[in-house]
Protein backbone atom coordinates (compact mmCIF):
# COMPACT_ATOMS: atom_id res chain seq x y z
CA UNK A 1 0.00 0.00 0.00
CA UNK A 2 1.03 3.82 -0.81
CA UNK A 3 -0.35 6.74 0.64
CA UNK A 4 0.77 10.25 -0.16
CA UNK A 5 -0.88 13.65 -0.42
CA UNK A 6 -2.03 15.33 -3.74
CA UNK A 7 -2.53 19.25 -3.62
CA UNK A 8 -5.42 20.21 -5.32
CA UNK A 9 -4.78 24.02 -6.47
CA UNK A 10 -8.60 25.75 -7.43
CA UNK A 11 -9.60 29.54 -7.15
CA UNK A 12 -6.57 30.40 -5.16
CA UNK A 13 -7.23 27.29 -2.71
CA UNK A 14 -5.28 24.85 -1.92
CA UNK A 15 -6.29 21.25 -0.66
CA UNK A 16 -3.93 18.60 0.57
CA UNK A 17 -6.16 15.18 0.13
CA UNK A 18 -4.67 12.42 1.65
CA UNK A 19 -4.88 9.21 -1.27
CA UNK A 20 -4.01 5.47 -1.11
CA UNK A 21 -3.16 2.96 -3.90
CA UNK A 22 -4.10 -0.07 -2.47
CA UNK A 23 -3.59 -3.83 -4.64
CA UNK A 24 -6.18 -6.95 -4.02
CA UNK A 25 -6.23 -9.56 -5.88
CA UNK A 26 -3.65 -8.40 -8.62
CA UNK A 27 -6.53 -5.19 -9.03
CA UNK A 28 -4.87 -1.55 -7.84
CA UNK A 29 -7.42 0.49 -6.47
CA UNK A 30 -7.05 4.32 -6.06
CA UNK A 31 -8.74 5.53 -2.86
CA UNK A 32 -9.21 9.27 -2.21
CA UNK A 33 -9.87 10.53 1.39
CA UNK A 34 -11.63 13.68 0.66
CA UNK A 35 -13.24 15.92 3.12
CA UNK A 36 -16.63 14.36 4.67
CA UNK A 37 -19.44 16.23 3.06
CA UNK A 38 -22.68 15.48 6.09
CA UNK A 39 -25.59 17.30 5.88
CA UNK A 40 -24.75 20.14 7.51
CA UNK A 41 -22.46 20.50 4.07
CA UNK A 42 -24.42 19.42 1.96
CA UNK A 43 -26.91 22.21 3.19
CA UNK A 44 -24.44 24.98 3.19
CA UNK A 45 -23.56 24.00 -0.37
CA UNK A 46 -27.32 24.10 -1.77
CA UNK A 47 -27.69 27.52 0.34
CA UNK A 48 -24.35 28.87 -1.55
CA UNK A 49 -25.53 27.69 -5.05
CA UNK A 50 -28.57 28.85 -4.36
CA UNK A 51 -27.03 32.38 -3.61
CA UNK A 52 -25.80 32.32 -6.85
CA UNK A 53 -28.67 31.55 -8.98
CA UNK A 54 -31.01 33.82 -6.90
CA UNK A 55 -28.38 36.95 -6.62
CA UNK A 56 -25.78 36.56 -9.71
CA UNK A 57 -23.11 36.03 -6.63
CA UNK A 58 -19.78 34.60 -7.89
CA UNK A 59 -19.11 31.03 -6.39
CA UNK A 60 -16.56 33.36 -3.54
CA UNK A 61 -18.70 36.15 -2.68
CA UNK A 62 -21.41 33.36 -2.21
CA UNK A 63 -19.10 31.17 -0.26
CA UNK A 64 -18.15 34.00 1.82
CA UNK A 65 -21.33 35.00 2.98
CA UNK A 66 -23.10 31.72 3.45
CA UNK A 67 -19.95 30.08 6.07
CA UNK A 68 -19.05 33.54 7.49
CA UNK A 69 -20.28 33.33 10.77
CA UNK A 70 -19.72 29.58 11.27
CA UNK A 71 -17.05 28.78 14.19
CA UNK A 72 -16.32 24.84 12.64
CA UNK A 73 -13.41 25.42 10.50
CA UNK A 74 -13.47 22.07 9.60
CA UNK A 75 -17.24 22.18 7.87
CA UNK A 76 -16.38 25.75 5.99
CA UNK A 77 -12.83 23.84 4.90
CA UNK A 78 -15.85 20.86 3.40
CA UNK A 79 -18.32 23.30 1.97
CA UNK A 80 -15.83 25.03 0.17
CA UNK A 81 -13.75 22.29 -1.17
CA UNK A 82 -16.82 20.18 -2.77
CA UNK A 83 -18.36 23.24 -3.96
CA UNK A 84 -14.74 24.26 -6.20
CA UNK A 85 -14.36 20.79 -6.61
CA UNK A 86 -17.90 20.40 -7.93
CA UNK A 87 -18.21 23.49 -9.98
CA UNK A 88 -14.76 24.77 -10.51
CA UNK A 89 -13.41 21.43 -10.65
CA UNK A 90 -14.08 18.10 -11.89
CA UNK A 91 -16.05 16.54 -9.51
CA UNK A 92 -15.37 13.19 -8.48
CA UNK A 93 -12.29 13.00 -10.67
CA UNK A 94 -10.78 16.24 -9.37
CA UNK A 95 -8.05 14.65 -7.53
CA UNK A 96 -6.70 12.29 -9.44
CA UNK A 97 -6.47 14.95 -12.45
CA UNK A 98 -4.62 16.64 -9.97
CA UNK A 99 -2.29 13.90 -8.89
CA UNK A 100 1.05 14.18 -10.96
CA UNK A 101 1.79 10.97 -10.45
CA UNK A 102 -1.32 9.60 -12.76
CA UNK A 103 -0.35 9.48 -16.40
CA UNK A 104 -4.18 8.30 -17.19
CA UNK A 105 -7.72 8.09 -15.76
CA UNK A 106 -10.55 5.66 -16.90
CA UNK A 107 -13.64 4.97 -14.61
CA UNK A 108 -14.70 1.37 -14.23
CA UNK A 109 -17.83 0.53 -11.78
CA UNK A 110 -17.21 3.68 -9.78
CA UNK A 111 -19.49 4.72 -7.03
CA UNK A 112 -20.60 8.49 -5.97
CA UNK A 113 -20.67 8.67 -2.00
Amino acid sequence: MSNYIVNVSIDGFTFRIPVSIVTKDDTYYYIVKEPRCDTQCMDLRGKVIDLMRQRGMAILDAINESVKDLGNKQLVESVIYHLLRDLRGYGPITVPLFDPNIEEVELNNWTYQ
